[in-house]
């Protein structure tokens, strides 16, 4: 049973965002010595369950002083000005490739209508408000925002998007990963492991980045991997590990299937789902496949496009 709140470790909270599904997005709250922060806000539709979980934990809406995302996404940042009207005191925290965008949404709208199109862009996203620019932040690599004696510290993690921010909690030392240490669904747990995938979602998917930000990721070892999608996972060295190979497995992949025209996505999205499946019966998984395939279909087609967009670039 996925819960819609869970209290972690550190004053740290796990909120289901419910955008799509229950247990596939999440969004996370700080509460440090009478001041909160949010990591993510989710798409718009999903500030509501936020705001009820601030009344439910009895924490005004003047207690939250930073609203952090990693990155500008509309599943991780759609509800960032939304969320920002209803909290009066908070500062908005992004890196400033993605602040741009979020002070000014018009260009992600139209991208993101163009990938989903309009009929799911305005069930998932709607309504995509601008931030207010006077209550930003533009966070580069190393820009540390504090909760009371707490810091938390963003770092600059490029391969899922450029415009990527890691952040590193030391005081319960996770890292808020965003898309940038894959996905992983609780759903295919068992007891041999985990099953954590690369996300290489349009328009911005770097390999070589990847590697680098991994690793970076697994040199602070952590104790606790917060993800978007979705959830709290504890860190081990062989998750990033298996991350690397994977990446390089499904490159392998869309390289294998440039040259196949029409055909193309479909290939890349069948080689994908055949490698994903392989090491979901490495880890003992229960589910059938017609089950796994209903739970990683979005994610295939959107990593499909991803690649499609690397294979296209001219300076892969």
């Amino acid at each position: 049973m996925i819960q819609d709140v869970i209290s972690l470790e550190s004053g740290v909270y796990q909120i289901d965002t419910h955008y799509t599904r229950p247990g596939f997005a999440a969004c996370y709250f700080i509460w440090q010595e009478g001041e909160g922060a949010f990591i993510e806000t989710g798409p718009a539709p999903s500030v509501g369950r936020l705001l009820t979980f601030l009344e439910q934990q009895a924490i005004p809406v003047e207690a939250v002083r930073w609203v952090i995302v990693t990155h500008g996404h509309l599943d991780h940042a759609g509800g960032a000005g939304l969320l920002l009207q209803k909290l009066p005191n908070a500062t908005l925290v992004a890196h400033p490739k993605a602040m741009k965008h979020l002070v000014d949404p018009s260009r992600l709208v139209a991208s993101s209508r163009e990938v989903y199109g309009d009929e799911v862009f305005d069930r998932l996203f709607s309504p995509v408000e601008a931030v207010d620019a006077s209550r930003t932040l533009e966070a580069g690599n190393g820009t540390v925002v504090s909760l009371g004696q707490r810091a938390l510290t963003m770092l600059e993690t490029p391969g899922h998007a450029l415009h990527h921010n890691c952040i590193w909690d030391e005081t319960s030392r996770g890292v808020f990963t965003g898309d940038a240490f894959g996905l992983s669904y609780r759903e295919f747990d068992t007891a041999g492991g985990i099953f954590l995938f690369p996300s290489t979602t349009p328009t911005q998917f770097d390999p070589k980045a990847s590697h680098i930000t991994i690793d970076r990721i697994a040199a602070l070892q952590p104790k606790w991997i917060y993800l978007t999608h979705f959830g709290t996972i504890a860190f081990n060295r062989s998750l990033a590990d298996d991350l690397h190979r994977q990446i390089d497995r499904i490159c392998a992949v869309a390289r294998g299937s440039m040259k196949a025209g029409a055909e193309r996505r479909n290939r890349i999205v069948t080689g994908m789902e055949k490698a994903f499946f392989s090491r979901l019966s490495r880890i003992g998984t229960l589910l059938t496949q017609e089950e796994m395939h209903k739970l990683l279909a979005s994610d295939l087609e959107l990593n499909a496009m991803g690649l499609e967009c690397w294979l296209d670039r001219p300076a892969r």
